[in-house]
Formats: C-alpha cells, sequence, structure tokens
C-alpha cells in the first residue's frame, strides 16, 4: 500500500520518518509496475513524490495550480521535476527564480 501524502511543511521528526518511509514505498511502486511518467497535482503529491521520481529516473509532470508557497523543500522537489505546468501567469510568477529561468 503507498503511503498517504506527507504535510508540504515536514518539520517534526515523525513527517521526517514518515518522508523517509514513503521514498522507499514509492521508488518500489514505480520500479514494480514499470512507470514511465509521474504527474503530481498537489503540493502534498509533489513533495512525497518528487525525490523517489527522480531516483527512479521517471518522467515527472509538475502540475501547479495554486500560489507556490515559499518552502526550502518545496524548492528542492520541484527541481527534479522534468516539466512544470501553471494554470496561470499569477501561479507561474509564485515559483522560484531558478524554475522560470
Amino acid at each position: 500500500m503507498l503511503p498517504t501524502y506527507i504535510s508540504f511543511f515536514p518539520r517534526t521528526p515523525s513527517q521526517l520518518c514518515k518522508t523517509s518511509m514513503a521514498f522507499y514505498k514509492i521508488f518500489r511502486f514505480i520500479r514494480n509496475k514499470s512507470i514511465d511518467l509521474v504527474h503530481t497535482n498537489d503540493a502534498r503529491m509533489h513533495i512525497t513524490w518528487a525525490f523517489p521520481v527522480k531516483v527512479s529516473s521517471v518522467f515527472h509532470v509538475w502540475h501547479q495550480r495554486t500560489e507556490l508557497a515559499p518552502s526550502t523543500i518545496g524548492n528542492l522537489a520541484i527541481r527534479c521535476a522534468d516539466r512544470i505546468a501553471c494554470i496561470s501567469e499569477f501561479v507561474l510568477k509564485s515559483l522560484p527564480q531558478h524554475v522560470k529561468e
């Protein structure tokens, strides 16, 4: 069974533990199911799936539908995406500068 999503701001030790456990389960799931593409559609999904997808060498489409809140882990996770789709110019402007270049 796949893990529930982690919170967008994994600050507590339990959230860090969930993140580590989720990484392994998602990585195995991607490999076992021979997945070629992952599409994430929500901040919790982005954070939960970005790192195992990157390590799996699977294509990742990050679909940003809301303003992206500033976050260190969010800034790292968004670098893992192969493509980023934003629903508006407003949403695009909320992304870190390195993503818009």
